[in-house]
């Protein structure tokens, strides 16, 4: 699934969304755990989301977040 995710091309921020769209009648609740980075697989998990919950360690460094 991640090569499907990650190829370049027109509405590829989409693909997570376009699949999960296809099994949603099936679940209640769908969790995507991500990487702490924000790449292609991220901004998929994002797209498809519905809400979104971001765990994180009272570090300086999770405070600030990721650099952007």
């Amino acid at each position: 699934m991640r090569d499907e995710l990650v190829v370049t091309g027109a509405g590829r921020e989409s693909r997570l969304r376009d699949a999960l769209a296809t099994v949603a009648d099936r679940y209640d609740l769908v969790l995507i755990d991500c990487p702490p980075s924000l790449d292609q697989l991220t901004i998929n998990a994002l797209v498809a989301a519905d809400a979104v919950l971001i765990v994180t360690q009272s570090k300086q460094a999770s405070i600030n977040g990721p650099p952007m």
